[in-house]
């Protein structure tokens, strides 16, 4: 069991040898009013973040309809995103049927986002109001976990999260944000 209470980021944090989804979820923590300075991107990786970056902006800021073809690993990110944004956000381009998809939305209507899928879309009505709660994530997306504990740093109540299995990827992810002064009770 994962307690993630809620508590800005703040920090200096070098991610250069970590997975895309590290990245992208330190990126979206910073749109949820963090304070996490990235150092060093590898030459590599920058186009990637930089795409993430704006896609993180354009969501929060604008929102309407935001194509995620071939972004659909930062699926569960960019819908959390999406709930803490001034409008309405509308994602295509993914696959509606996929597991993925669905337990993300599933995951969101419990901690009472605004969220639904509409003809070829899914679209959230962000309006910040992700509520604490005790989420089951057995059998889910790992992306989901860690777009949870982002959405966690300021959620209204803590997000408890059960039957998580601590991969490799999670257990780097969880160091990074401790030392970040994230709270994680185990």
């Amino acid at each position: 069991m994962l307690k993630i209470q809620n508590k800005k980021l703040d920090g200096i944090v070098c991610l250069d040898d970590k997975s895309d989804l590290i990245k992208a979820s330190f990126i979206a923590s910073n749109i949820f009013g963090n304070r996490i300075k990235i150092e060093k991107f590898t030459e590599s990786s920058v186009g990637l973040n930089k795409e993430l970056i704006t896609l993180f902006l354009l969501i929060t800021v604008k929102g309407g309809e935001i194509n995620l073809e071939g972004k659909e690993e930062f699926l569960p990110l960019f819908l959390t995103t999406a709930s803490f944004a001034v409008a309405k956000t509308n994602f295509v381009g993914v696959d509606l049927t996929a597991k993925n998809t669905l337990d993300s939305i599933k995951v969101l209507k419990e901690l009472g986002v605004l969220i639904e899928i509409k003809e070829d879309k899914i679209e959230v009505d962000g309006r910040g109001l992700v509520r604490g709660k005790e989420i089951d994530v057995n059998g889910l997306d790992e992306s989901i976990v860690f777009s949870l504990i982002v959405a966690g740093t300021v959620s209204f109540g803590e997000i408890t999260i059960v039957n998580e299995t601590l991969s490799t990827g999670l257990k780097e992810f969880l160091q990074i944000f401790e030392s970040l002064g994230g709270v994680v009770v185990f």
